[in-house]
């Protein structure tokens, strides 16, 4: 499959991810409110929508490339002809890895609780869930392949974990909110089991930023 066709995919893909999680974030924030903002599926969804539109934004500057005069300006489509930015590659690669602990986590964690009907299908969970979780990968690693990652790519991604944890953990700890995950039940279970849940979690984070990184590299032709 040539480059260009790659990017058209992947442009594509990305749409449909944006265009998807519009959607899903109209539903939950008429559901919950600022309230879905505690909760990490939110969170990485809503992170990985807004880099998908800023890919989408030079990825179709590059498809384009001198076509594109009259629809976005010469000196873009100059600069970055057939290729996307990498700073936009490691967003997209920091968002993928956010959305795949996300499909992992409710598989292994939440999915046992609440059922997997209820945790991959039920109202918009097939699309924070599931469905950008997957298309965000498919794309990352089949068609946005141009450009390697360096070695070190996954802190990047689990920093963006560590972010979400830290407020969450002291909302907690000053008994502000309960949750939103069990795992952030500290009055509820022992310190260890509370370490424990957060070693699996990191370990998960980093475990999956890793392998993304190298399929996604031993996909890109030197």
């Amino acid at each position: 499959m040539t480059k260009e066709k790659k990017l058209q995919l992947s442009l594509f893909i990305n749409l449909l991810i944006v265009l998807f999680e519009l959607m899903a974030t109209d539903y939950d924030y008429k559901l919950n409110g600022m309230d879905m903002f505690l909760y990490y599926t939110h969170d990485s969804n809503i992170f990985a929508g807004i880099v998908s539109l800023i890919y989408c934004g030079f990825s179709l500057t590059a498809v384009s490339q001198n076509r594109a005069r009259g629809i976005v300006s010469g000196q873009m489509v100059k600069k970055y002809k057939g290729v996307v930015p990498f700073f936009v590659k490691l967003l997209r690669y920091i968002a993928t890895c956010c959305l795949s602990l996300t499909f992992i986590v409710v598989l292994f964690l939440l999915g046992p609780n609440e059922g997997y009907q209820q945790a991959f299908l039920g109202n918009a969970h097939i699309i924070n869930h599931l469905g950008a979780p997957v298309l965000s990968f498919i794309s990352l690693c089949f068609f946005e392949n141009d450009i390697k990652l360096p070695k070190g790519s996954e802190l990047f991604a689990v920093l963006a974990t560590v972010i979400y944890f830290i407020p969450i953990i002291i909302m907690n700890i000053t008994r502000r909110i309960v949750g939103p995950y069990f795992f952030f039940h500290i009055y509820e279970q022992s310190f260890f089991m509370t370490a424990f849940y957060f070693i699996i979690v990191f370990g998960m984070d980093y475990l999956i930023s890793i392998g993304i990184r190298k399929l996604h590299d031993a996909r890109v032709k030197d």
